[in-house]
């Protein structure tokens, strides 16, 4: 272990101090446009299709996993209640927004899931060749990625 987070570039925990900065924002109380509230969310998801075409190439394994996770986080996020303790307020246009450690978690575990698939692929630990790591990866980064950003879209239909 000590040898791969040697092999780990220094912008790497960089990014992982700033994503612990940005959970920690989310837990707090906060005031957000309804833009802002799905930007950063809305982004994840980009940034996580486009993670899997980097990491895969143009694999249509990849692609479908990916879809199919994304998929599953829509509809099992529009069937999950928001939490009972949040309360939405408008106020000049913006959104007050008790905090939760939930979008820290989900932060955590699309840059976990991140590293992991970087580092195996970096130390040839596995192929991205091989249909079940491609599949079962695809699959988590496009289920992470949408969970985060259904949260926040339930979030803000909440006030109107």
């Amino acid at each position: 272990m000590a040898g791969l987070l040697r092999q780990t570039p220094a912008w790497v925990f960089v990014l992982f101090v700033c994503l612990i900065y940005v959970g920690y924002l989310q837990s707090r109380t906060r005031s957000v446009g309804r833009w802002q509230l799905i930007a950063v969310p809305a982004a994840t998801l980009c940034l996580s299709l486009y993670g899997t075409w980097s990491a895969f190439g143009a694999n249509p394994i990849g692609f479908v996993a990916w879809i199919g996770g994304a998929g599953l986080a829509l509809i099992l996020g529009r069937k999950q209640p928001l939490e009972r303790s949040a309360n939405y307020a408008i106020r000049g246009g913006r959104l007050t927004l008790h905090g939760s450690w939930v979008p820290m978690g989900l932060i955590m575990a699309i840059f976990f899931a991140n590293y992991f698939v970087s580092m195996a692929l970096a130390t040839h630990m596995l192929s991205p060749r091989l249909p079940a790591f491609v599949g079962i990866s695809s699959f988590a980064f496009g289920m992470l990625s949408a969970a985060f950003l259904v949260r926040a879209v339930r979030s803000a239909s909440r006030t109107r």
